[in-house]
């Protein structure tokens, strides 16, 4: 397991979030120091959790893995929470958290590059230590000799507010250089993957974050820039969930859209060669319409609130909608209410179901599991679901028909 390493000239942070504003002389930042011991790989156990998540949400991310559980809060900064358990945690545990973009096992953070390869001796076995130490750790035998796989290298920008500038690649570059000069292949023995979470420059007082994950572990969506035309965000919400969870639209097939004006997610759908049958009373975005004519598809918009609409509201088409899309600003519970109601029309031909499920409170965040079991009791199978790129206080929940 992971022990907090006193001797190692690191101390424990204090916790507490430093501020969003950039500060000319920003103060220095320690970090927890953590060490790994194992008999073999799979008993990599730490009780620090590590998650990286949109620091718009991460009240809710607190509150999400602290309320009725055994974590507590370790250490904060913006984009980056750990949290305590009071068992080992292993890697080989589901993830607990539906609002983090990146969870794992903790391995501390450090303030330069140099001083990250000296956690990742330290952390990943090699016995030696940087010079001050007074007695070096342990060397791990079993780790040299139980071990044939080579773990993975994963480098991952520090997540930033939607206002502020991301980790350059050139950043993300020169850390992941300075890892592979220090670990060639030869020396990486382990069945995981090392994260290393990288602050943009503005932000570099917070040093880097490292982190293991299981081998293979799914990477964090791409975040998508809508194009001009496009009348809001929620086409790239959309073309993200499509992106991150692999799904590939029909052209020539229509979709049911709630809440879609003013029609970001409508135009990335028309845009794929899917007919929409958008639901909102509010208006849509004036060029839509042509845009839709040009391409040689339907684009009916039906003025009505989503828990207003039924089967006669719905046009006759060539195939009845195999997508239901809905982005509704309601509470997870209502939303669920109008996309059950909704699929009761289509639920002959319904594919797949995109659902947006906004949580702006605790309240919503505490009603999400209800919502997700009776999403599941609905379609016959668990939703997934994601906290993506351009979401603010959401995430998204994708329901597909079983094979």
């Amino acid at each position: 397991m992971f022990r907090d390493k006193a001797r190692c000239p690191f101390p424990r942070a204090s916790g507490g979030a430093l501020s969003p504003k950039r500060r000319e002389n920003p103060p220095a930042v320690t970090f927890p120091r953590l060490v790994l011991e194992v008999a073999t790989v799979r008993a990599l156990t730490s009780p620090f959790l590590f998650t990286a998540s949109a620091p718009d949400c991460q009240d809710l991310l607190k509150h999400e893995l602290t309320v009725g559980s055994s974590f507590r809060l370790a250490f904060s900064r913006p984009g980056l929470v750990t949290f305590k358990s009071d068992h080992p945690l292993s890697l080989s545990e589901p993830r607990r958290s539906r609002l983090a973009t990146l969870e794992g096992l903790s391995l501390g953070g450090a303030k330069t590059l140099p001083e990250l390869i000296a956690l990742l001796e330290r952390a990943l076995g090699d016995a030696r230590c940087p010079e001050g130490d007074a007695e070096p750790p342990p060397a791990h035998d079993a780790l040299e000799t139980a071990q044939t796989e080579t773990w993975t290298l994963a480098v991952h920008p520090w997540p930033v507010a939607e206002d502020e500038e991301p980790t350059s690649e050139d950043r993300l570059a020169e850390a992941r250089q300075a890892i592979e000069n220090a670990w060639p292949l030869e020396r990486r023995r382990g069945a995981f993957e090392v994260g290393i979470l990288v602050p943009p420059v503005d932000r570099a007082h917070f040093g880097y974050f490292a982190f293991l994950r299981p081998l293979g572990a799914s990477a964090p969506a791409a975040k998508v820039i809508p194009p001009s035309e496009a009348p809001s965000r929620a086409y790239s919400k959309l073309v993200e969930a499509l992106e991150h969870f692999q799904l590939s639209l029909t052209p020539g097939s229509s979709a049911l859209e709630l809440g879609a004006a003013p029609g970001g997610a409508t135009f990335a759908l028309l845009e794929r060669g899917i007919s929409v049958i958008a639901v909102d009373p509010a208006e849509m975005g004036p060029t839509l319409a042509s845009y839709a004519r040009s391409r040689g598809l339907l684009l009916q918009h039906i003025k009505k609130p989503a828990q207003a609409i039924d089967g006669k509201d719905l046009p006759r088409l060539s195939s009845a909608p195999r997508y239901l899309i809905s982005d509704m600003n309601v509470a997870p519970p209502v939303s669920a209410q109008y996309v059950l109601r909704a699929r009761s029309l289509i639920k002959s031909s319904l594919d797949v179901a995109i659902l947006t499920l906004k949580l702006n409170d605790t309240a919503a965040l505490d009603a999400l599991p209800r919502v997700l079991a009776e999403l599941e009791r609905a379609f016959g199978q668990p939703p997934q679901t994601a906290h993506l790129p351009s979401h603010r206080r959401e995430i998204v929940a994708v329901l597909q028909r079983r094979p």
